[in-house]
């Protein structure tokens, strides 16, 4: 089976009554469990190396010890990013949230170790190409991610934008995500960036690769982009042209992730 027709769900096209399912069921439980997100910035690039922590905290050896050996040296970093995606607890407890993830692990390996074996085995390939059967449950991680929803929402609507664009976008119809994700405005020379971007001139700091966070524009973009939920990854600071710096929904994003995520933003899919 090709890797589009093992994510038919996911790309739109090909996709059966199981598929679809598979895609709603995950987006539903995701929205329902408990487990508290909070603003965090991630600092890895590969969602293998979050997604993957639930499995670390579930399987019998120690969390400390597997996360290092499977996904990623830098444990800490990587239970950090799990918590602000409210998957574990700062106790290093599962969530609902993170127990979704060991159950979809269930359907498809005998261990949550193994399911953690296979993440790491595929650190170098895009997320939901490698990893088919985590990919509606990962796109509903990060699409229940508060200050995602907007971006999706403005995308959907919009369709895709270059980056300044989006954060003029972003300020008319969701200006508290500038803050939570894009915006530095310890690094614009600016009293009032948000009332500038309203403006009839796009303020030239738009402009200026300084005045974004290079976390939002470089990892967590990357990081949407291995899930499926953002086309093209995202760039280092050092080449980033918010001019030319296109922000556009994927092809492979689940039509029931983007509308329940307009839907509870109060937008209008189309």
């Amino acid at each position: 089976m090709s890797a589009l027709d093992q994510t038919s769900c996911i790309a739109g096209q090909q996709t059966t009554t199981r598929h679809l399912s598979e895609c709603n069921h995950a987006i539903d439980l995701m929205t329902g469990a408990s487990g508290e997100t909070r603003s965090y910035r991630f600092h890895l690039t590969h969602p293998k190396n979050y997604l993957g922590v639930p499995l670390a905290v579930d399987a019998d050896a120690p969390t400390e010890i597997l996360v290092p050996q499977h996904l990623v040296k830098m444990a800490g970093e990587a239970a950090y990013g799990a918590q602000g995606l409210g998957l574990i607890t700062p106790r290093n407890d599962l969530t609902e949230r993170g127990q979704i993830i060991v159950d979809e692990a269930a359907e498809h390996f005998a261990s949550s170790e193994n399911a953690l074996i296979s993440l790491g085995a595929n650190a170098r390939s895009r997320f939901i190409t490698a990893n088919p059967m985590f990919a509606a449950v990962a796109q509903a991680v990060f699409a229940t991610y508060p200050p995602i929803a907007p971006i999706i929402a403005v995308l959907d609507s919009e369709g895709p934008l270059p980056l300044a664009e989006l954060t003029v976008a972003l300020a008319e119809a969701h200006p508290d995500a500038l803050s939570e994700t894009l915006l530095q405005f310890d690094r614009i020379s600016d009293q009032s960036p948000i009332e500038s971007l309203l403006s009839s001139e796009r303020p030239s700091w738009a402009s200026e690769a300084d005045s974004y966070h290079s976390l939002s524009t470089y990892q967590l973009k990357s990081l949407l982009c291995h899930v499926g939920i953002l086309a093209t990854p995202g760039t280092d600071s050092t080449h980033l042209d918010p001019d030319s710096d296109f922000w556009a929904l994927s092809p492979h994003l689940s039509t029931s992730v983007r509308e329940r995520v307009v839907d509870g933003l109060g937008g209008d899919h189309q």
